[in-house]
């Protein structure tokens, strides 16, 4: 929507932002995959004091999306253009939020897809918790259906203390937020945090829809 560009279009990427249920507020977040930049667009309007940078392998998908979306660099976005894989070997961090959305099997006719399985192995999800804050979250989108989707949750479970799974209706996204508490919270307690965010953030999102939407297995 070009009037309103920061208007998030895809429900899995509203769905990301559960991630504010545990870690609120994120001064500091890395996206992997741009795509057109719907997250960036509305962390830059709703949250605009957070630094927000983006990792994106294909240089014309960064393109497209500053020509035909708008999403584009400024004093609180940066965009890099690199393989997340390689880029994520070094330090880049600490962040308060981390959102894989390049998790997803690619199209046979990508040449992405021995790119893609690299992000997946138990090392490499265990090698981002160096990238965020001891009480930071990363969030990964998943498809319910996939065939993968069953190995992906194990290796999050062995690369994480906890793992929360919230379902994103109409659509057979999973959002997987992953924390390194020690404790799980509730659905008691994340209901009374999501009631406190309604009362303190208006920036459009239905944060009970997310609890409601929250799996317990």
């Amino acid at each position: 929507d070009m009037k309103n560009p920061h208007a998030m279009q895809l429900g899995y990427t509203s769905s990301f932002f559960a991630s504010l249920l545990f870690r609120e507020p994120q001064e500091r977040v890395l996206i992997v995959g741009l795509g057109g930049g719907g997250m960036v667009r509305f962390l830059n309007h709703a949250f605009p004091q957070t630094l927000v940078e983006a990792v994106e392998i294909d240089r014309v998908v960064v393109d497209v999306a500053k020509d035909y979306f708008g999403t584009k660099e400024g004093p609180m976005t940066k965009i890099h253009v690199a393989d997340a894989f390689d880029y994520l070997k070094e330090t880049h961090g600490p962040f308060d939020a981390l959102y894989m959305d390049a998790f997803l099997k690619p199209s046979v006719d990508s040449g992405l897809e021995n790119v893609t399985q690299r992000l997946k192995t138990i090392a490499f999800v265990k090698s981002l918790r160096n990238q965020i804050k001891s009480d930071g979250i990363v969030a990964f989108n998943l498809h319910e259906h996939a065939s993968s989707t069953p190995e992906d949750l194990e290796a999050l479970r062995a690369a994480f203390p906890q793992l929360y799974l919230f379902g994103v209706p109409q659509t057979g996204n999973l959002i997987a937020i992953c924390t390194t508490d020690s404790q799980r919270l509730t659905s008691a307690i994340l209901t009374e945090r999501a009631a406190a965010l309604k009362a303190k953030l208006d920036v459009g999102l239905p944060w009970q829809s997310f609890v409601a939407e929250l799996r317990e297995h």
